[in-house]
């Protein structure tokens, strides 16, 4: 069974939002996608067996990576729908982007299931809906060595740590923190708002009037976060349920070529998200890599196996591509009233 093996290096801070939770100190932090394991802590407990405690450790989902690929593909087979004019309407650019929803509650029959796999890739290897069941498996990217450190607080994984970021209101212009020019003035504005944050959380418990209240200076002031650190290395793998055809295998590997040079996870605007990957197959043969300028890392490199088996086949489907292989929706039936005439084309 095909299969690939996924290693993604972090080069940027990673941020996949999670939730927001409070820190020690009071503050709300924005926590990163993270899983807790069981790390060997060296030493045996009461009855001998080795002795472990639970760890949080950073991810970047599989749900989060097979979203990306099939925006990715569906971008891909959209460009060349507009190319040859052809007409995708909301509903098919909705079930090809994001699944459908649950607007195609019904199975349909190993007929119209094999039709539909056969004319169009992305739908077979992504499914639809309710309705067809994707091919896909991706795992969530683990780090290769968390780097998990003990104390007396406990274990903790040093691949997550946090960053704050301060966002100015055009309140504070006219304020002596309307330019930071140190680190001495962000901590004292810093301090600033934390006792104006306290003192209006007090207002609030001894519900002081509207008039009487606090103001508030800023709108938007200190965002804690997490992120995962810079040269962190993520593993994880792609397998199929089924095994895929050449055409979907070669969408699938176009999808990853286009993927790997997007920034992952939020915060995109701030530089975040950069990585660097490298794909090879259960023989080990590496079919893509990519590598970042150093100097400059919006810069992206990729180098794939253009012969790799899957690609030629799929290049043949996209050149030919036909109305009928991206009028999906319907053959699907989707639920209620049919509305597909009343549609507008997105091109």
């Amino acid at each position: 069974m095909t299969s690939f093996n996924l290693e993604c290096k972090v080069v940027s801070p990673l941020t996949q939002i999670d939730k927001t939770d409070q820190a020690k100190d009071g503050t709300n932090i924005i926590k990163i996608k993270s899983i807790t394991i069981a790390a060997d802590t060296g030493t045996t407990d009461e009855e001998g067996n080795p002795a472990s405690t639970p760890v949080r450790i950073p991810v970047y989902t599989g749900n989060g990576l097979r979203g990306l690929l099939r925006r990715k593909a569906a971008e891909i087979i959209a460009q060349k729908a507009r190319e040859k004019h052809l007409s995708l309407t909301r509903s098919n650019f909705h079930l090809f982007f994001a699944g459908g929803g649950n607007n195609y509650p019904e199975t349909p029959d190993i007929q119209t299931e094999n039709r539909i796999r056969k004319l169009n890739p992305l739908v077979s290897l992504f499914g639809a809906s309710l309705a067809l069941e994707s091919k896909l498996i991706v795992s969530n990217l683990v780090p290769s060595n968390p780097l998990i450190t003990f104390s007396e607080n406990g274990a903790y994984s040093k691949a997550i740590q946090n960053i704050t970021i301060i966002t100015k209101d055009d309140l504070l212009d006219h304020t002596k923190f309307s330019r930071f020019i140190s680190t001495k003035e962000i901590d004292e504005w810093i301090r600033y708002n934390l006792e104006e944050q306290a003192k209006r959380k007090q207002d609030r418990e001894d519900n002081v009037s509207e008039e009487e209240k606090t103001k508030k200076g800023t709108i938007r002031n200190i965002i804690r976060r997490e992120y995962i650190v810079p040269g962190t290395v993520l593993t994880g793998s792609i397998a199929f349920k089924t095994e895929p055809t050449k055409v979907e295998l070669g969408l699938l590997i176009s999808a990853l070529k286009e993927a790997s040079r997007e920034q992952l996870g939020s915060s995109a605007a701030t530089g975040c998200g950069f990585t660097e990957w490298i794909i090879h197959d259960r023989e080990g043969y590496i079919m893509l890599e990519t590598k970042r300028n150093p100097d400059f890392i919006y810069q992206c490199s990729v180098n794939y196996d253009k012969e790799y088996k899957g690609i030629k086949e799929f290049n043949n489907w996209l050149n030919n591509l036909k109305q009928e292989n991206i009028s999906i929706a319907e053959i699907l039936k989707p639920a209620g009233k049919d509305n597909e005439k009343k549609n507008k084309t997105t091109n």
